[in-house]
């Protein structure tokens, strides 16, 4: 592939990625505006926990692209997936379950921590994002393909 045609799939990927950015955050103002209106706080937050999640899968997608092309069989780096994606899906899960009440989770380790108490309530909605975000790019850089031997 010569160099003009990567910067064309670079441009498309960024256009792709600025699209889905911007559709994504014009429909997480409109959630929380029903918000405000309905007084019920789950259907924004769900959908702010996923998206971001979401992002950090699409911020991983060239380098599945990339391996795509090499030759082995597919299999999951499950050193990665346990060393980084299970407390970082921790981290991402607790407040779900808060807020969605879905289990007892003030009982849980690093609640409070997970929850804003730490942080305070400002940070803790840019802790959620980075969060989000990093999971989704280890879940799909987790997928890597093995050469045969």
């Amino acid at each position: 592939m010569d160099k003009w045609q990567r910067i064309g799939l670079h441009l498309v990927y960024l256009v792709f990625f600025a699209v889905i950015l911007i559709v994504g955050l014009r429909y997480q103002a409109y959630l929380y505006s029903k918000t405000k209106e309905y007084y019920d706080i789950v259907p924004f937050y769900r959908f702010r926990t996923f998206f971001f999640v979401a992002v950090g899968m699409l911020l991983a997608l060239p380098h599945l692209i990339r391996t795509h092309f090499h030759s082995g069989s597919w299999s999951f780096d499950w050193l990665k997936l346990t060393v980084f994606g299970l407390p970082l899906f921790y981290a991402w899960i607790v407040p779900l379950l808060y807020i969605t009440e879905s289990a007892p989770s003030a009982n849980l380790p690093f609640a409070s921590f997970l929850l804003g108490g730490y942080f305070g309530t400002v940070v803790s909605t840019s802790f959620d994002t980075i969060i989000g975000v990093l999971l989704g790019y280890v879940i799909v850089n987790s997928v890597v393909k093995r050469k045969k031997s």
